[in-house]
């Protein structure tokens, strides 16, 4: 069983989420070398989190509309994420 896995099945919701949501990215910073590097990273981590943070208002309110199937807006939220990550690295 996987950390994720146990988290989201055996740990109340709150709680899964601050464990989950981790920064794990802001801690990888610590092992980006070059000094100039950390400066656009940690300004692409900014503009994924707000996405996400976007992202996931829209997935709750599809979600609690019942816009969708959950597994239907997973794939569709996810497809939106996919798309926007790429053209990010297309664009630099």
């Amino acid at each position: 069983m996987t950390l994720n896995k146990y988290i989201t099945n055996e740990v109340s919701p709150k709680l899964g989420a601050i464990l989950i949501t981790f920064p794990v990215g802001l801690l990888s910073t610590y092992f980006i070398i070059s000094e100039d590097k950390v400066s656009k990273y940690l300004k692409n981590y900014i503009k994924q989190i707000l996405f996400i943070i976007m992202i996931s208002f829209l997935y709750l309110l599809m979600f609690q509309k019942k816009l969708l199937g959950h597994k239907n807006i997973f794939i569709t939220i996810t497809g939106i994420w996919a798309i926007f990550a790429i053209s990010e690295m297309v664009n630099h």
